[in-house]
């Protein structure tokens, strides 16, 4: 098979991250996997770095033709048999180029629903969600449930092991000591993210718990990255919180002991389970499928819009040695048994056969 997938995002993040795993898999699968992106976003050079196929398309206004016309010509010229689109931008062009050539879609929804989902979702032969609340959105706003399919992003167990002399070293060039009890983000400057309000919280954890520390890794896009600098310097904590940009995640996770997710959306976040599989304790807003991972009460979850509650137990977790080793230790047997990149990997593999099943049934 021949699939390529479609991505209009420009900048670095979960999202593009799940798209080069889908490559990854397709490849792995023994199958040939393409991309078409925009020529000027991450993905597009990071792709061709590690060795895939890439087609620069024009993903931009709806009603400009350009890019309707080059997936056309690709789908066409490559005899594409599957088409997976990501974001609207680029699953407009890529769908309907797609359906004129008769060949098969599948559209991915890597967040909870903001909006009634639109026709495409409807038109695409299939549905990937990254977690079970967003499949079960679809589902109530009339989308075939036969045709969704939850497939989270799971982390690689051969990528994301604890190891003793890394985390000694990272944490030696970041500056933290050894006792040093520190939290770790990697939201980013994103506002959906609210790495701010960890920043905020540090001052009362601080005064609970001087050796307690924040690390903040993620994109820095336009001024938001200099915004969270003055305001680290503005709450006088230059000392126990540095925001980093990108670093390997497995890398970074070493470094922590505490795994921190406030977003006020999400899907089913790469990082909480890169964290889990690491072994790391972990506490998240109750949003997205992030509820999908607390199978036994290995994850501490608090309300969307209760920062209070999320500061005061994040503060009792920095606080509480033996909490901290149980839930990690939980998270790394749940991940290992539960969330491994080989069931994403047979997951995605069943998926992409049953459309090439139906194609050939019907021919």
């Amino acid at each position: 098979m021949k699939i390529v997938h479609t991505e209009w995002i420009r900048t670095k993040g979960g999202q593009a991250m799940r798209v080069l795993e889908d490559l990854r898999i397709i490849q792995e699968l023994g199958h040939t996997p393409l991309l078409a992106c925009r020529k000027e976003s991450w993905l597009y050079e990071e792709a061709q770095n590690r060795g895939f196929e890439v087609h620069a398309i024009s993903f931009g206004h709806l009603a400009d033709p350009k890019a309707y016309l080059q997936m056309f010509r690709l789908i066409h010229d490559k005899n594409i048999d599957i088409v997976h689109t990501h974001s609207s931008k680029d699953s407009y062009p890529a769908t309907y180029a797609a359906k004129l050539l008769g060949k098969k879609v599948v559209r991915s929804r890597h967040i909870e629903l903001t909006k009634k989902p639109g026709h495409l979702f409807r038109l695409a032969d299939a549905i990937v969600t990254t977690g079970e609340k967003v499949r079960v959105q679809l589902i109530k706003e009339g989308i075939d449930p036969d045709k969704i399919v939850s497939i989270p992003t799971c982390p690689d167990p051969a990528r994301f092991s604890p190891d003793p002399k890394r985390r000694e070293k990272i944490r030696k060039e970041y500056g933290i000591a050894e006792n040093d009890i520190v939290i770790g983000s990697m939201a980013g400057s994103g506002l959906r993210k609210r790495g701010r309000a960890l920043v905020e919280m540090m001052t009362n954890i601080r005064q609970n718990d001087p050796k307690a520390k924040l690390l903040l890794a993620g994109d820095a896009r336009g001024d938001a990255g200099q915004k969270m600098e003055r305001l680290i310097q503005e709450k006088n904590l230059q000392d126990c919180v540095k925001f980093v940009g990108y670093v390997e995640p497995e890398i970074f996770l070493d470094a922590i002991d505490i795994y921190a997710c406030p977003s006020s959306q999400e899907g089913l976040p790469q990082a909480l389970m890169q964290a889990m599989m690491m072994g790391k304790a972990c506490i998240s807003t109750d949003v997205g499928s992030i509820a999908d991972l607390d199978v036994e009460k290995n994850m501490l979850l608090i309300e969307k819009d209760d920062l209070a509650t999320f500061a005061h137990t994040l503060n009792r977790l920095v606080n509480d040695r033996r909490l901290r080793e149980e839930l990690g230790t939980k998270n790394r047997r749940i991940a290992l048994e539960r969330f491994s990149y080989e069931r994403m990997k047979a997951k995605t593999a069943a998926l992409y056969e049953s459309l090439t099943a139906d194609r050939r049934g019907r021919a």
